[in-house]
């Protein structure tokens, strides 16, 4: 395998990474790793009936969770370069890289690039890839949420209504979901159908109470930190401090290269808190952070648009050659 690895993040509908070489005798924060048979999984229905090699694989973390990985290849098997890992969002699961078809979907264009093609469902347990990654690239990322002006994601984040609500709503022949991504997104320029009827059919997918509960913390708050147990004693247990710590980005790695692409009618990755986010990491090294501005591009653009790939997915590879 490649030496090391490059991850892809969304966040919250929309991530991605190059990761330090990862191999099947490699673990999850010490975890179990193993091979499991395809089945009817992610591989057999999507991947394979492309052409495209791929593997069907579960982790279980230390902490008791079980994930499960997809790894594919080009149409070659060539799986010369890094290997890459593509991180889901909130909401979402594995199934958010192939929305868009085949030549146009972030996914197979990695693995035709030749890289080895990692997909993840469900969270990567902290701590696990932090030694591990060579570059980081983050898709309309979500840190700070103090501006967001989705008022629909707000009160579902709130009520804890959103899974439901979106399945529901969306079906109703009066509503109509691209009125409905709208509302909760932004103005998306460039959805395309097919991959609208994709949403409908596999998205989205459930998440835990206290993820909403810490969502509509930092929401209101205006902060990036960690979960705050209303409750003094709680957070000191946890913490060993009365208030929850905030994530301290300083910590990120100077020479590790980022790349942030967002987007001007993002009405959940809002541009002023992304701003916030770049002014955390001002003293990163020269050369190693680069920041991509889409206009007219919102949040269900970045897996759903019809150029994603001119407009986002040819840069993003551009740059994951750079520190290849």
């Amino acid at each position: 395998m490649a030496s090391n690895l490059q991850i892809v993040v969304s966040f919250l509908v929309c991530g991605m990474a190059m990761v330090d070489a990862i191999s099947h005798s490699d673990s999850i924060r010490s975890g179990n790793f193993s091979a499991v048979a395809a089945g009817h999984g992610v591989c057999r229905s999507v991947v394979e009936p492309q052409g495209y090699s791929c593997s069907e694989h579960k982790v279980t973390t230390k902490d008791g969770y079980i994930l499960s990985m997809q790894r594919l290849a080009s149409m070659s098997g060539s799986r010369s370069r890094k290997p890459v890992l593509l991180q889901h969002g909130l909401f979402m699961d594995g199934m958010t890289w192939f929305l868009l078809p085949p030549g146009q979907n972030l996914a197979f264009l990695l693995a035709d690039n030749g890289y080895d093609v990692w997909i993840i469902h469900g969270p990567v347990s902290k701590g696990y890839l932090v030694n591990k990654l060579t570059s980081v690239t983050l898709l309309c990322p979500i840190a700070y949420m103090h501006h967001m002006s989705s008022l629909l994601m707000r009160g579902s984040i709130d009520l804890f209504f959103a899974e439901k609500f979106l399945e529901k709503m969306c079906k109703l022949p009066f509503a109509g979901c691209n009125s409905l991504m709208t509302a909760l997104s932004g103005k998306n320029c460039c959805l395309k159908p097919s991959a609208m009827d994709s949403f409908l059919e596999n998205e989205p997918q459930p998440t835990s109470t206290k993820n909403l509960l810490h969502l509509s913390q930092m929401v209101r708050r205006g902060t990036i930190a960690m979960y705050d147990y209303d409750n003094e004693d709680k957070n000191v247990k946890r913490y060993g401090q009365p208030t929850p710590p905030v994530y301290d980005m300083t910590q990120i790695p100077k020479d590790l290269p980022l790349y942030l692409t967002y987007g001007s009618t993002d009405a959940i990755t809002s541009a002023k808190d992304v701003q916030i986010l770049l002014r955390s990491l001002k003293d990163h090294m020269g050369g190693k952070l680069v920041s991509q501005f889409v206009d007219n591009y919102a949040h269900a653009d970045y897996v759903m648009a019809d150029n994603a790939r001119e407009k986002v997915y040819e840069p993003l590879l551009g740059f994951l050659k750079m520190y290849n």
